[in-house]
């Protein structure tokens, strides 16, 4: 029976020692996770609430090596939950983001007034 177990220990040693350098080497969860230190936390955007479900899009600057990057942390909290989606952008695909977002709110807003859709 210990010859079965040892394997699945040191399987769970290796894990654990790489998820405790990714921990220290990027500053913590979140660094750990995106693969790159968090410089900050630019801004937090609170999202619509649905009941007891409330939301945010937190942006992050992220030092990767030579380049920086921007992550995008989406956090659903419940009563009985929580769930965070990290995002990786390069800044092109950043920007391209930006644009579509400022695009899709001013139509947003036109929609609204009952004028036409850009």
């Amino acid at each position: 029976m210990d010859g079965f177990v040892a394997p699945f220990w040191a399987l769970f040693g290796v894990i654990a020692v790489f998820m405790a350098y990714r921990l220290f080497r990027y500053g913590g969860p979140r660094g750990a996770i995106y693969g790159g230190r968090v410089v900050r936390t630019v801004d937090t955007v609170p999202c619509e609430s649905r009941g007891i479900v409330s939301a945010h899009i937190a942006v992050n600057l992220i030092e990767m090596g030579e380049e920086g990057k921007v992550g995008l942390g989406v956090t659903h909290k419940s009563l009985v939950g929580f769930q965070w989606v990290p995002v990786r952008l390069n800044s092109s695909q950043a920007e391209a983001l930006a644009r579509a977002l400022s695009y899709a709110a001013i139509a947003a807003r036109q929609v609204k007034q009952g004028g036409p859709v850009p």
